[in-house]
């Protein structure tokens, strides 16, 4: 069903990509070892493992069907470092659910494969995320998105970032009493008196993040310290995160959902050659940020990828914006989530386009 790639053309594509230091550049990952890949050698621990044993039983099987699904499936972070029994049992619901529906996963799962480049990423990351799904034990949620497949709905889906419901009503009541801006307090106060809870929590975190001086000191050591327990640990990692960002429709999606636009003048220490660790330690930047960002990303998973700089003589508050240019089945594109008012995203390149 999959064409193999040349082995030769597979080689000589790795041994070009250039390596470069960590923030100026970086060296391109390489795919990881599927556990049942005739060469892999696991630990002497995880190979006694139980649940190991089940999930290689379980990727044998699936492999008589649908090889590739089967490797890479065994290339992913959760199966490579040993297994979990809720990981046991996500893998046995992907099976399941490949064997009920075989037509509707291999449709999906085609598209799944194509996204970003399979010579060079560690793993396929849309897999990841139908891997999450399973773990949450969503089957049906899964069914539906592989009967009608959009990468966007998956990751919607499964991209959750951080947790809500972290806040008591007591805690929201206390912040809401700290809240200095009175249009925001009264709009806080509608959602608390609706028990829109998760609305106003998302509402207060964005407004926070915005401009903390909006609310008092007792509130803001609230916010505080409830934003460290929202975080989803899959997202703080930044050499996880930046694996997982393999593909440029993924850098866009995580881009225009999690990073917002930052004036130059409010980033402290700024620099003109800024590292991408500032975007994703604080979800902002300005452009020439968020495209040292993106820049950082796309290399890592294999991609040519450039800043360009162009001059906005239409807009006196700058003198110039900086986005990325990337290069990929031989056509050239600009990715843009830096551009006031809107987020660009990714079009095809022209010149005359700024």
């Amino acid at each position: 069903m999959y064409r193999k790639t040349n082995l030769a053309y597979r080689f000589f594509y790795l041994a070009s990509i250039l390596v470069l230091s960590l923030f100026i550049g970086c060296a391109a990952t390489k795919p990881n070892l599927s556990i049942i890949d005739k060469n892999y050698a696991p630990t002497t621990k995880i190979e006694k493992d139980k649940n190991f044993l089940i999930a290689t039983s379980l990727l044998n099987e699936l492999s008589l069907r649908n090889h590739l699904l089967a490797q890479e499936l065994g290339k992913l972070p959760e199966i490579q470092d040993g297994i979990s029994n809720s990981e046991e049992s996500a893998l046995e619901h992907i099976v399941d659910i490949y064997n009920e529906i075989p037509k509707e996963f291999n449709d999906a799962f085609d598209k799944i494969y194509r996204v970003g480049m399979p010579e060079v990423r560690k793993y396929c990351s849309p897999l990841q995320a139908l891997f999450w799904l399973s773990c949450e034990n969503q089957i049906q949620d899964i069914k539906k998105i592989l009967h009608d497949y959009s990468l966007v709905q998956l990751l919607y889906s499964a991209w959750k970032f951080e947790k809500e419901h972290t806040v008591t009503k007591k805690q929201l009541s206390s912040i809401i009493d700290g809240t200095k801006n009175q249009r925001l307090k009264e709009e806080y106060t509608d959602y608390l008196d609706s028990l829109e809870l998760s609305k106003l929590e998302r509402a207060i975190f964005f407004d926070y993040q915005s401009n903390p001086k909006y609310f008092k000191w007792q509130a803001r050591k609230i916010i505080k310290e409830e934003e460290k327990l929202r975080i989803d640990p899959r997202w703080v990692n930044f050499d996880e995160v930046t694996d997982r960002l393999n593909a440029p429709e993924l850098v866009d999606h995580y881009e225009k959902r999690r990073i917002s636009y930052q004036y130059w003048w409010d980033i402290p220490g700024y620099s003109s050659d800024p590292t991408p660790y500032y975007v994703f330690k604080h979800n902002k930047g300005d452009c020439a940020y968020i495209t040292a960002f993106t820049v950082y990303c796309l290399k890592k998973a294999g991609y040519r990828a450039y800043k360009k700089t162009v001059p906005l003589p239409y807009d006196p508050r700058f003198s110039h914006h900086v986005f990325t240019v990337f290069v990929q089945d031989g056509k050239k594109y600009v990715m843009d989530n830096a551009c006031l008012p809107n987020k660009r995203g990714i079009t095809l390149y022209s010149d005359d386009l700024y």
